[in-house]
């Protein structure tokens, strides 16, 4: 006869495909909740730049459809990424239209003090001078114009609005136009900076969202909320928060890692409790207690039960004692009574698509029994409360 038992064990594929199918619900709700936030960051974008009309409505959709939801978040996604597109381009195109009308009032105003300066000049009596002179001016005029294009068109590429770029593209345009090619050189060096700083401004912030999204749904979200706080900041000072995000990320990715891990954990000890309660045993609340085991009462005994811990792929069976002292027969009694249990206990288990494999058999009587004190003995309060674990596990993870 045998003592405690571990038993190596396989998911039926048909529970592990439920199981991962609750999962991909989670995963979706998520994924709903990030595209959600995007479609209200871009609304906020929109009406900052008094576009309203670009916004993207939020449908309602029922968190148990798991169908109608993907297809409305695909739906969502397509129409949130082309208004930001739209977005974009009409900011761009705005600001060109006013940089082109103030610039347009620089030059008039530019050209009023070149021709008084040229009328000023004293007058040549050498005709051929003259028109030498003439066709020098209109010539300064057309490159002019030519260099407000040029400034007009590089402004155009910028992502979002930057008044000291555009105060210094005024000034590349009323400058001395021997220095053009040098100052223009500098406009797109700025533009471009510019640019990198937005768009790792636009793409931290996306990720801050998304993590935000995600870490909600942990149950441990405090634990990456001081590091979600130090992104923000970084973000909001235009400084890279990579570093930060990337932490966060792989603190986040373990957690739901350890949530999709921990959904199959319970489940298997769920249908060991099961398995048990089916042989006449009843769960008892016992002090020290938790979720990652359960303890069961041996039918007809009031001094003995089962301890069942579920990890790393075994199911863990040990005799408990709830006496104040070990009795070393009734001990090893128990032990061979868990072995003459174990069989149908199997059965059941199978019956619950948990597949046992490989048992690992300790003689009876060689380890000794831990004993616990009863605090509820046969009530349903730790059955209840452990299905309630059980459904928080699945409201929770992602």
């Amino acid at each position: 006869m045998s003592g405690p038992k571990g038993i190596q064990y396989r998911v039926d594929p048909k529970v592990a495909r439920r199981l991962a199918e609750e999962q991909r619900s989670r995963q979706l709700l998520v994924r709903w909740r990030q595209i959600e936030s995007a479609a209200i960051r871009l609304s906020a974008r929109c009406h900052a730049h008094d576009l309203p009309f670009l916004a993207v409505a939020i449908p309602t959709v029922a968190a148990d459809d798991t169908a109608q939801m993907e297809a409305l978040a695909d739906q969502l996604e397509h129409e949130v990424n082309q208004s930001n597109r739209q977005l974009d381009a009409k900011v761009r195109e705005n600001r060109s239209r006013r940089f082109d009308h103030d610039l347009e009032a620089v030059l008039t105003d530019l050209a009023a003090v070149e021709e008084a300066a040229r009328v000023a000049r004293p007058v040549d009596v050498d005709k051929s001078a003259d028109t030498s002179r003439n066709a020098s001016d209109c010539t300064a005029a057309e490159r002019r114009k030519r260099l407000s294009d040029q400034v007009s068109r590089r402004l155009g590429r910028l992502v979002e609005p930057a008044s000291e770029i555009e105060d210094f593209a005024v000034a590349v345009v009323t400058a001395p136009l021997d220095r053009a090619p040098m100052l223009l050189d500098e406009l797109d060096a700025q533009i471009s900076e510019r640019n990198a700083i937005t768009n790792r401004v636009g793409a931290d912030n996306s990720r801050l969202d998304a993590l935000r999204v995600k870490a909600a749904a942990l149950q441990d979200a405090a634990a990456v909320g001081g590091l979600l706080a130090q992104a923000a900041n970084e973000i909001e000072c235009q400084r890279s928060a990579a570093a930060i995000l990337d932490a966060v990320t792989n603190l986040v990715d373990a957690a739901t890692a350890r949530v999709t891990a921990e959904v199959e954990r319970q489940y298997v000890l769920d249908a060991v409790r099961e398995s048990l309660e089916e042989l006449g045993y009843v769960t008892t609340e016992v002090d020290g207690g938790g979720p990652d085991s359960v303890v069961l009462s041996r039918a007809g005994s009031t001094t003995h039960g089962v301890r069942a811990r579920v990890s790393e792929g075994e199911v863990d069976l040990h005799s408990i004692g709830f006496a104040d002292r070990n009795d070393k027969a009734a001990d090893t009694a128990a032990d061979q009574a868990l072995c003459g249990d174990l069989d149908p206990m199997l059965g059941a288990l199978e019956r619950r698509g948990v597949s046992p494999g490989r048992v690992r058999r300790i003689p009876a009587g060689v380890l000794p029994v831990s004993l616990v004190r009863v605090v509820e003995p046969h009530g349903d309060g730790i059955r209840t409360a452990r299905k309630s674990t059980r459904a928080q596990v699945r409201e929770t993870g992602l």
